[in-house]
């Protein structure tokens, strides 16, 4: 059993910030309205900025009595519209941004506690340089751990705030090796609708013999419900909310995009960062040199990520000027692969041996490859890597300039490792012949690849969407997963439905009624909000 404790006194941090005028939100507050989905804009009857998990308490306390839908949003870098109100209230979390304590689990073995505004790339580089504004007395013996530590997960958008990597499961590039943010949250404090915080660590509140969850809350009301009943397959998911049988109660909430509760603080777990890494750029003539240099790499040696780029995406960096100049990619690529290997200084010959082999099986070598093994190299590697979203985003906003209806159509399946070959020649077949204009790029490594289609007006916003069921539908006959990190927010429910069915559905809707009973948090998220009528 797993008790809700209430919220600390409200000593801390600035007054909350409440902006309710219409002509307020309409002047100076569209952004917050929005996300990287380009889809909306969203409406808010107010938008509410709280700086401490007392504020929010009493936010979701107030909102849940009066049945006001609340969206909560942070630095809005998702693109499924999860972030994006449709009425009532949107609370944003981007000041509660401290640091909060780091913690010696045993040696070699560090945790830190941070508030669910924290960006992502500032806690990389506090990490890292153990830095954290914290106390000296809490800093020393950090400082004083001669080991080198990181946070693994790396989404493409460094400026995400933690808490949204929390509820949306974030992963990206490092994931293959090291795994999606769940593997990573050691604890969460979590804000319920009934104002109540219900505090869950690893370990503590696995299901029951029968199943079933207990939750009892600081008033002695207990909460009694099963997750949702279907088994969320192996591999990378971000499918809707997270049901297994050794499964604790922190797993329900970690992807569940705002609709459970509300994250107000997390802690999170550190790993010794490795000696030195080098990060790699390879271009390959043909896109099934490229597919057949991950398989082969992943089998034979240790990569800590792989990620592709198709010929699309090569030819939008070219077509940019400003990009192709910089970045002055080889006239004979149609494809290239990130990828990163660690390595120790007297084994680094080896290292790049073996992976000249693999390359040149594969119609590639290191001589085709930018590598680089400081950071100014890998800073360069990387803003290649980020160039190619930030243009589809770039190339996206300008049309819905001009039709604000168009929005980047995207995907981000997932197959078993042997259906990778079938899944690339099934999205070159159905894409090719649809006529839209297309990228694909991502997480090979894990056969997760990021189908992007780009829109020119309405009717191929239609066709994209037609395209993509049937992307979803061939991908679960393959045992794959419609969403692997993005998540379904407001744009995917009829691909969640490929996934788990018209059942599955109305299961994630029985667990959200279980804790959120007047419904009031990230309505249209994951599943439509007719599933949460008495009636449905």
């Amino acid at each position: 059993m797993i008790k809700s404790v209430p919220p600390g006194k409200d000593n801390q941090g600035p007054d909350l910030i409440r902006i309710s005028s219409a002509e307020e939100i309409a002047a100076s507050y569209q952004a917050y309205l929005m996300d990287e989905s380009r889809f909306g804009p969203g409406r808010a009857e107010e938008i509410l900025f709280p700086t401490t998990e007392e504020q929010v308490c009493r936010i979701l306390k107030e909102m849940d009595r009066s049945r006001i839908p609340v969206t909560v949003s942070g630095a809005r870098t998702g693109i499924t519209s999860s972030a994006v109100p449709m009425g009532g209230v949107l609370m944003n979390m981007e000041r509660m941004n401290r640091i909060l304590d780091i913690i010696r689990e045993k040696e070699g073995d560090w945790s830190v506690w941070v508030e669910p505004g924290v960006r992502l790339c500032d806690l990389h580089e506090q990490v890292e340089k153990k830095s954290l504004p914290l106390p000296e007395e809490k800093m020393r013996p950090f400082r004083d751990d001669k080991a080198a530590y990181f946070y693994p997960p790396d989404p493409t958008e460094e400026t995400a705030l933690i808490g949204s990597t929390v509820a949306t499961n974030a992963s990206g590039s490092r994931t293959f090796h090291y795994g999606a943010t769940r593997h990573f949250v050691r604890a969460l404090r979590v804000a319920l609708t009934n104002g109540e915080i219900l505090e869950m660590e690893r370990g503590i509140c696995p299901l029951d013999s029968d199943g079933l969850f207990h939750m009892m809350d600081s008033t002695g009301r207990e909460t009694v419900f099963a997750p949702p009943r279907y088994v969320t397959p192996p591999g990378k998911s971000t499918c809707g909310y997270f049901s297994r049988p050794d499964m604790e109660l922190i797993d329900l909430f970690i992807g569940s995009e705002g609709t459970l509760g509300v994250v107000t603080a997390v802690k999170l777990g550190l790993v010794k960062k490795p000696e030195a890494i080098l990060s790699a750029i390879s271009f390959f003539p043909e896109e099934s040199q490229a597919i057949a240099f991950v398989i082969e790499a992943r089998a034979n040696l240790a990569p800590l990520c792989i990620e592709y780029f198709d010929s699309h995406s090569l030819d939008l960096i070219r077509d940019h000027s400003q990009e192709g100049s910089r970045f002055n990619l080889p006239d004979y690529a149609r494809a290239a692969i990130f990828w990163e290997t660690a390595y120790s200084e007297e084994k680094l010959e080896d290292a790049y041996e073996d992976w000249e082999a693999i390359l040149t099986n594969q119609g590639s070598s290191m001589d085709d490859t930018w590598a680089g093994m400081d950071k100014a190299e890998w800073l360069k590697l990387k803003e290649f890597r980020h160039a190619i979203p930030e243009l589809i985003n770039h190339i996206v906003g300008q049309r819905k300039g001009k039709n604000p209806k168009i929005y980047k159509v995207s995907t981000d399946m997932a197959v078993p490792d042997h259906n990778l070959a079938g899944m690339m020649e099934t999205y070159e077949r159905e894409l090719s012949e649809s006529g839209l204009s297309y990228v694909v790029f991502g997480h090979i490594g894990e056969n997760h690849l990021h189908v992007n289609i780009l829109p020119r007006n309405e009717a191929e916003v239609s066709l994209a969407r037609v395209i993509v069921k049937t992307l979803a539908k061939k991908v679960v006959s393959m045992g794959g997963m419609i969403a692997a990190e993005h998540g379904i927010g407001k744009l995917k429910h009829d691909l969640l439905r490929i996934q788990y069915g018209e059942n599955g559905m109305k299961e994630m809707a029985r667990v959200k009624k279980a804790l959120d009973p007047e419904a009031i948090l990230g309505r249209g998220n994951i599943f439509p909000e007719s599933l949460l009528n008495p009636e449905a």
